[in-house]
């Protein structure tokens, strides 16, 4: 099942679900009122887990993904934007997550799945190749073809190699991308500006 969550944008969301229609795919908008505009305060990742509340946690542990729900089988389902423990639900119940884009600076979304042990498929403009780097992506391009080899590799490979294809996200995350660690490059860097201290190593 190809579950589509996140904004809308130049009108896409309605060009699928045409398309879906027109090659006979069943599909159904699994969205509820009230999600849009709400303000994101992140998802249960590898940075945020201490500070997270107890309460939080129970929530998103008793909250079922809203495909569960479904009354017959679909092939794609729109979920709309998610947020918060929603969100924390989609990565937690979802068995890869992908991203082809033609341009990202520095994707979240990536980095939240990887926190949740997701295995990822993204293209190389998603700009993390430390990704493909650590074993922790696999590396598709932006046409159909590619997109199609990409997704054919990721079925074929065994629910092993998938985990462990998450976990080696969720170490990528835990060595580079946890607050801390984002926190003591941006110390060095304003050290360095101020000429206080080396150039520090993120800086190319």
């Amino acid at each position: 099942m190809l579950a589509i969550a996140g904004w809308d944008q130049g009108g896409h969301e309605q060009e699928l679900k045409q398309l879906a229609t027109e090659l006979g795919l069943a599909w159904k908008d699994l969205r509820t009122s009230g999600t849009t505009g709400q303000r994101d305060h992140g998802t249960t990742g590898a940075g945020d887990e201490k500070a997270e509340s107890r309460k939080q946690k129970a929530e998103i542990s008793n909250l079922q993904s809203p495909i569960s729900k479904l009354q017959a089988p679909c092939s794609v389902v729109f979920l709309g934007p998610q947020f918060n423990a929603a969100k924390a639900v989609c990565y937690r119940h979802c068995d890869a997550f992908v991203l082809p884009s033609f341009s990202e600076g520095l994707p979240m979304v990536v980095l939240e799945a990887w926190a949740n042990s997701k295995p990822v498929i993204m293209t190389p403009e998603c700009n993390l190749p430390e990704g493909f780097q650590a074993g922790a992506a696999l590396k598709v391009g932006t046409t159909e073809a590619g997109l199609i080899a990409g997704l054919n590799e990721l079925k074929r490979m065994t629910d092993a190699e998938r985990m462990a294809m998450g976990s080696r996200g969720r170490d990528l995350v835990l060595e580079r991308f946890t607050w801390s660690r984002v926190a003591n490059q941006m110390q060095g860097v304003q050290e360095w500006i101020l000429g206080g201290g080396a150039k520090p190593d993120c800086i190319w």
